[in-house]
C-alpha cells in the first residue's frame, strides 16, 4: 500500500496528531492560540528534523564512498607490490651467472 508521507509520517497521523492535541487541550483547558502555537512548532520543527535527516543520509552516504575508495585503492597498490615482487624474482631466477 503507497500512502502520502509528510515528512515521514503518513496524513493519517498527522490527522491523529491534531485529533489528540485538540482533545487534550479540551481535557486540560488549553485554548485554541496554545493548540495553534503547538501545530507552529511542530510545523517548523518537523522540516528541520527531515532536513538534519537528509543531511545525516548524504555526508553518510560520502563516507561510504569515501571508504570504498580507499579499499580499493589498497587492493589496487597490493596487486602492484606483488606483481613487482613476481616480476623481480623472475629477473632474478631467470639471470644468468658468468
Amino acid at each position: 500500500m503507497n500512502q502520502t508521507r509528510f515528512f515521514g509520517f503518513t496524513l493519517i497521523e498527522l490527522m491523529i496528531t491534531v485529533v489528540i492535541i485538540g482533545i487534550l487541550a479540551a481535557i486540560a483547558g488549553f485554548s485554541l492560540i496554545e493548540v495553534l502555537v503547538a501545530l507552529l512548532v511542530l510545523s517548523i520543527g518537523l522540516p528541520g528534523w527531515a532536513a538534519l535527516q537528509t543531511t545525516s543520509l548524504k555526508y553518510n552516504t560520502d563516507s561510504y564512498f569515501r571508504t570504498q575508495a580507499t579499499y580499493f585503492v589498497h587492493d589496487i597498490v597490493d596487486r602492484m607490490v606483488i606483481r613487482l615482487e613476481r616480476d623481480l624474482n623472475k629477473t632474478q631466477t631467470w639471470r644468468i651467472q658468468s
